[in-house]
């Protein structure tokens, strides 16, 4: 575990962490590149045929050229922002919250309080059975969600963990959350 001075967030009084995750490697950077090569394949079949619609007359070599042109570059970029987000996504369950550390650019650090955890639900989307992983979603108290550019916050949903790791997380978020009611109730 990371010493306190290197936590990108301060501890409250009494605080201690209980468990620090860091996605599954191969998983994170894999997940990402199937979207990213998805994506890319539909960006760059719209691209090259506006490219090859706006030419007097199309050939098939030109359509070809900047298709693959489109998507080797959206795939270079997309490996990139991959493998730099992976080294600043982090998770710390705390006897106090849930905090989630994530960027690309720049750094954002959120945190949940245990006591308004009302489920933990694991998610398993085609893209991680394939690659033996599975993402927790933490649902709160109120139903509310934590968005951001039009997707579930990391405070709310840890990706790409091992089926197993993803288990014990679960059980012990549970636990600290039923401990840190109990503690709430008698402050």
């Amino acid at each position: 575990m990371a010493a306190e001075a290197e936590l990108p967030f301060s501890l409250q009084q009494g605080e201690t962490i209980e468990y620090e995750v860091k996605p599954n490697k191969r998983g994170f950077i894999l997940q990402r590149f199937i979207i990213v090569i998805v994506s890319s394949i539909i960006v760059a079949s719209f691209a090259s045929l506006g490219l090859t619609a706006s030419t007097p007359s199309p050939s098939i070599l030109y359509f070809f050229i900047s298709f693959f042109g489109i998507m080797i570059a959206i795939i270079l970029i997309g490996i990139f922002v991959s493998i730099v987000s992976y080294n600043k996504y982090r998770y710390w369950i705390t006897n106090k919250r849930l905090i989630s550390g994530r960027g690309v650019i720049g750094y954002s650090v959120d945190s949940l309080p245990l006591e308004m955890v009302q489920d933990v639900i694991m998610n398993r989307s085609i893209v991680d059975r394939m690659l033996r992983l599975t993402s927790l979603y933490v649902s709160s108290i109120g139903g509310s969600m934590m968005f951001n550019n039009g997707r579930i916050s990391s405070v709310n949903y840890l990706r790409a963990l091992n089926v197993d790791e993803a288990k014990k997380i679960q059980a012990v978020i549970f636990e600290l959350r039923d401990e840190r009611k109990k503690e709430v109730k008698t402050m």
